[in-house]
């Protein structure tokens, strides 16, 4: 694809870049993301990577049977190293294709039935509880770090049986964790990804 420059001569168009760890991203990313749809339907995103940024886009892709979530061993290796993370990364759920991946959903899925989650629905309103009520006597709650982040780690604690106040040691390292999900994990962080 072409686009005319303003003196009328033709130059190549690059289709722009997603960078979520750049500072405009970071101070505004619904900013950041409008200038992307606006730009096309996709944009470049880490090494060899495309990225699609319209909804209807991405709801026709997750339709379509060609497309597969796995990777290759060696997709892993080069993205996080030979360590634990990238073993652990070829056995997680969001990697695999049928039939493995509906072996493990079905799996899953017993932990997540109706019982279970009307249950599960009580704890996670004492966790809220728990975290709203300090902030309501402050008069100041930020709802990211103290609320979107503890919430689901607090929950998965609980779901995994651990005691309560463990959330606080399983937060930074499924953070650690989280980076190994990178294109490309910088050499301080696979160590870390690794020991998590």
């Amino acid at each position: 694809m072409n686009r005319e420059s303003d003196t009328g001569s033709e130059r190549p168009f690059f289709a722009p870049r997603f960078d979520p760890s750049h500072p405009d991203v970071l101070r505004d990313p619904y900013g950041a993301y409008a200038a992307l749809r606006t730009a096309g339907p996709i944009c470049r995103a880490g090494p060899a990577q495309w990225a699609v940024t319209r909804y209807a886009d991405v709801a026709a892709f997750l339709e379509d049977p060609r497309l597969r979530n796995c990777f290759p061993q060696e997709y892993h290796r080069l993205a996080v190293g030979d360590g634990p993370a990238a073993e652990f990364m070829q056995r997680i759920l969001l990697y695999h294709d049928a039939p493995v991946h509906a072996r493990l959903r079905r799996m899953l899925g017993r932990s997540f039935d109706a019982p279970a989650l009307r249950a599960l629905r009580v704890r996670v309103s004492e966790i809220v509880e728990s975290i709203v009520a300090p902030a309501l006597e402050d008069g100041r709650l930020e709802v990211v770090s103290d609320l979107a982040l503890p919430l689901p780690i607090r929950v998965v604690c609980h779901i995994l049986g651990l005691p309560a106040d463990d959330w606080r040691h399983v937060r930074p390292k499924a953070a650690d964790l989280g980076r190994a999900f990178a294109v490309d994990v910088a050499p301080a962080s696979r160590a870390a990804a690794d020991a998590a």
